[in-house]
């Protein structure tokens, strides 16, 4: 498991799983050691130290230990040769990257040269100077359609003759907004609104009609 045969051609990423699997297969060996040596410690603690059964397991302990630091060198190294296969893949994924970037840069610089070349300078430059003389068209227009209407010659007397008007009416406004409603002179007949007149036209029109009544009654 790992190698490779010889019409098999090794490629970065195969070399990085068979490191991963080596390294993963070391750590499994190395947890079975750590189990070992943890049953050994166990016995240590029931047995005599200087007995020959404590001897016995201590050696025995020794070997297993032995082998954990031999496989943990190897796993060390393993790892160490899979870090240095991630910075040169790192390495060959930027090359390829700034690769790609210079051939598409390449192949837009090529698009924009054929689109320009399609592009009449002059034309647009008369696109422009049309714009410029729609524009100007525009603006005349809204002159025009903002234009006011001639209201005929103004001299001062017609200016003071309205200020005059201007300043009664402030006047009267204010004086009216000054006197109070209960000062203010009442209107005949309850301030209803009715002239002096009306009321003793209405008063004259009553007592005819009263004195008719008085008449049909007497008959």
């Amino acid at each position: 498991m790992g190698w490779f045969t010889r019409k098999e051609r090794p490629t970065l990423g195969k070399m990085q799983e068979t490191l991963q699997l080596r390294e993963e297969n070391f750590d499994s060996k190395i947890a079975k050691f750590d189990q070992e040596l943890l049953q050994y410690k166990s016995q240590l603690k029931k047995l005599k130290p200087g007995t020959p059964a404590y001897q016995s397991v201590k050696q025995k302990a020794m070997g297993v230990l032995k082998k954990k630091k031999m496989y943990q060198n190897q796993r060390d190294r393993t790892s160490n040769q899979a870090f240095n296969l991630d910075q040169t893949q790192f390495a060959a994924t930027s090359v390829k990257e700034a690769r790609d970037t210079v051939n598409i840069m390449k192949a837009t610089a090529k698009e924009i040269r054929k689109g320009l070349k399609k592009v009449d300078l002059g034309e647009v430059e008369d696109l422009h100077d049309d714009m410029e003389e729609l524009l100007m068209d525009t603006e005349e227009i809204q002159e025009a359609l903002g234009r006011t209407y001639e209201v005929g010659d103004i001299d001062e007397a017609d200016l003071d003759g309205e200020l005059e008007a201007l300043e009664d009416d402030m006047l009267r406004d204010d004086l009216a907004e000054e006197t109070p409603s209960y000062l203010k002179p009442r209107e005949p007949n309850g301030g209803i609104g009715e002239s002096k007149d009306t009321a003793m036209s209405y008063g004259s029109q009553q007592q005819k009609t009263e004195e008719e009544e008085l008449s049909q009654l007497a008959s």
